[in-house]
């Protein structure tokens, strides 16, 4: 059986085809192929923001059935626990008009967003990880997943209130959405 790939920040992580194959679709996974091919050698928008990293536009990709996800609807990026002035005006120049931080309630008291408050831009947090980050503070890394993937398949199992609550956002936003 093939297994995709995938780059994170722990490493290369490998995700079996019967992950992301119903009932062995052959084809789909070769569609599905295609269209990360495709992603990896087109180049990102990225946008410049002061003291926020990894800022980039996930619109432009193609999917499945030849469209292309729309540009300026979801930006992902990292912290924007020093965003300063000025980069809370390029993220309102952009079109940001709401941010959803999914980082754990730890990471959110210790590091706040400097968006929080700000005029014209709804802010909304979403902890996504806590289980994983208070299962580690006490250092019990037993229950911390073995790769990126199963970390992603146990929000996906366990994080259902929050992944409501996530796409709640999405439906009643009209504008650009920044995660992270």
């Amino acid at each position: 059986m093939p297994s995709l790939f995938c780059l994170s920040s722990a490493g290369i992580d490998v995700i079996p085809a019967n992950l992301i194959l119903l009932k062995g679709d052959m084809a789909r996974l070769k569609a599905f192929l295609g269209v990360l091919n495709a992603m990896l050698i087109m180049k990102c928008d990225l946008y410049t923001v002061e003291n926020v990293q990894n800022i980039r536009d996930l619109g432009g990709y193609p999917v499945a059935d030849g469209q292309m996800t729309v540009k300026k609807r979801f930006i992902r990026s990292a912290s924007l626990a020093d965003l300063t002035e000025t980069g809370r005006e390029q993220l309102r120049d952009i079109g940001i008009d709401c941010v959803i931080d999914l980082r754990s309630v730890y990471e959110t008291e210790k590091s706040p967003d400097s968006i929080i408050g700000y005029p014209g831009i709804h802010y909304e947090s979403i902890p996504m990880l806590d289980n994983i980050v208070s299962n580690s503070a006490q250092g019990d890394f037993t229950k911390y997943p073995a790769s990126m993937s199963e970390m992603y398949i146990g929000l996906l199992r366990d994080s259902t209130d929050e992944i409501k609550k996530l796409f709640g956002v999405f439906a009643a936003s009209h504008g650009t959405i920044l995660f992270h």
